[in-house]
């Protein structure tokens, strides 16, 4: 497959592959893809959680000559701060029609 950009984490163990990675692909844009050749062997389980988790798709994962690991990972688009399905977002992000509103007025008093 084809891959615009290639990171080189050979002899890095746990998180720097990771760090690296995320660093690479924060420069990319949504749709290209990263080729990532690893040689520690936790990258396997890591780099899957690592698109789980960031929305990135993991393309591939092969082992390679059974000593080097090689990661395909398609860049997603950029994910935005507060999801407007979760109920929890900041207000800006939901429909404030949807929100109930208040008829009720106050008056200052003076003593």
């Amino acid at each position: 497959m084809d891959f615009n950009q290639e990171l080189d984490v050979k002899g890095l163990k746990c998180p720097l592959p990771i760090l690296r990675t995320k660093k690479a692909l924060s420069a990319m844009v949504a749709g290209q893809v990263l080729r990532i050749v690893a040689t520690d062997p936790s990258t396997v389980k890591d780099f899957d959680a690592f698109a789980r988790q960031t929305g990135h798709e993991l393309l591939s994962t092969a082992n390679q000559n059974g000593e080097e690991f090689i990661f395909l990972i398609r860049r997603s688009k950029p994910r935005r701060h507060g999801h407007s399905n979760w109920p929890y977002a900041p207000l800006s992000s939901r429909q404030s029609s949807a929100l109930p509103t208040s008829t009720a007025t106050t008056t200052p008093t003076t003593a």
